[in-house]
């Protein structure tokens, strides 16, 4: 993300968010806005509460990321909720047959 690029999304708009790099790369889950959302500073206001809680049970040394925790946080807020997304794979090596994926299945319906 650039310096200039704000993550400002708008009531109804779709995001899935992810986590990690390379082959620990996944979706964590679809997502569906429900009021404007200015995620660097909901990504704040988390921090700063998780690092004062850690602080105050002595938890850990330094502040870790915790993905769970900061989506249940955008959740209680209700600026976000889970969304159902359905897959269609339209086919592989240059062959069309598309078939339905299931949500979190792993399994094609042709």
């Amino acid at each position: 993300m650039s310096a200039n690029e704000k993550l400002i999304f708008r009531k109804g708009a779709l995001i899935f968010l992810s986590e990690e790099e390379y082959s620990d790369y996944g979706i964590i889950g679809h997502f569906l806005v429900l009021r404007k959302l200015d995620f660097q500073n909901e990504l704040s206001v988390y921090q700063r509460r998780e690092c004062t809680r850690q602080a105050r049970d002595k938890q850990v040394r330094s502040f870790y990321a915790n993905y769970g925790g900061f989506i249940q946080h955008l959740i209680r807020k209700k600026l976000i909720k889970r969304t159902r997304v359905n897959e269609v794979h339209l086919g592989s090596y240059n062959t069309w047959s598309p078939s339905l994926k299931l949500p979190d299945s792993g399994i094609y319906y042709p």
